[in-house]
């Protein structure tokens, strides 16, 4: 039998036995399923969707309730329980499942708690067990919303709602119900929140990839260092490089900067007396160490 656990088929059924409905896949495989789970009476060679998975002795029964998530598909699951072994995650499934302690943060103090919602996927062991997978950097990548200028402009400053997948000591990764992946820089929170918990970010930029800036931090309280400081920490944040410039109105720079436009060009002026950044009419930007080295040369 192909391992099928943790996945979607269809299939046909061919029998009952007393409160057991006796499926079969398209390769022939024979998959059980509860009468008490069925979602209608159903006669024999009845064709249905169903998400397969194991009973605790690896036996392989049949749901027709389809999860949000399987062994193909990531999704947000609610976590159900934790204790020393790690998180169950609650799927929609008869069973729940469990994200080993190992695959959790070294800190149990940021470990999720019941109600956090992590966002994982399924992955089937050789005796058809299954366990939660948390979503790797790479796979975030590869699937969510990409943001352009256009739509920064529209959300900058703006609070949104994400949950975090991903903690390190130089910040905390999210992403959004929307799809949106975030980076909140450690400098930008007071405290590291704990994996899967809904929290709220303020937008604060974005990178070449498309992806969020963020900051746990409210505008007005925000502790700030001089003014060519917060300019140069904006650039850091948005991939080293801003549409500002010392010719920006000086309301877009009040917004975003919390400076008159006297303040900015001063500490603009600084930055580039330093060859710390350069601009053109389009914007401002940072002259990285190997541009610097290739211009004396």
């Amino acid at each position: 039998m192909n391992n099928i656990s943790g996945s979607t088929q269809f299939l046909i059924l061919k029998e009952m036995e007393g409160s057991t409905y006796i499926f079969q896949t398209d390769d022939g495989d024979t998959i059980r399923m509860n009468r008490s789970v069925a979602d209608d009476e159903y006669k024999v060679g009845t064709e249905i969707p169903a998400f397969i998975y194991p009973n605790v002795r690896g036996e392989l029964f049949a749901t027709p309730m389809i999860p949000p998530i399987n062994r193909d598909k990531f999704g947000f699951a609610t976590v159900s329980d934790v204790n020393r072994d790690g998180a169950y995650i609650d799927i929609g499934a008869p069973r729940e499942f469990l994200i080993p302690w190992i695959d959790l943060p070294k800190l149990k103090s940021v470990w999720p708690k019941v109600g956090d919602k992590v966002y994982a996927t399924l992955r089937a062991e050789s005796d058809n067990q299954l366990f939660g997978k948390l979503v790797s950097e790479t796979e975030v990548e590869s699937f969510t919303e990409k943001i352009d200028e256009e739509t920064f402009k529209k959300i900058r400053n703006t609070w949104l709602i994400g949950r975090p997948y991903r903690l390190l000591k130089v910040g905390t990764f999210l992403i959004t119900e929307e799809g949106y992946k975030v980076f909140v820089h450690e400098s930008e929170r007071t405290e590291e929140p704990r994996l899967g918990q809904e929290i709220k970010f303020r937008v604060i930029g974005f990178n070449d990839k498309g992806e969020i800036n963020g900051s746990f931090i409210e505008k007005a309280y925000k502790k700030r260092g001089d003014d060519a400081d917060d300019i140069y920490e904006y650039l850091l944040l948005n991939g080293g490089t801003m549409t500002f410039n010392d010719k920006s109105a000086a309301d877009d720079i009040r917004e975003t900067f919390n400076m008159s436009k006297a303040s900015f060009k001063r500490a603009l002026g600084g930055l580039m007396k330093k060859e710390l950044v350069t601009q053109d009419k389009n914007g401002t930007y940072i002259i990285e160490k190997k541009d610097k080295e290739s211009t004396e040369n």
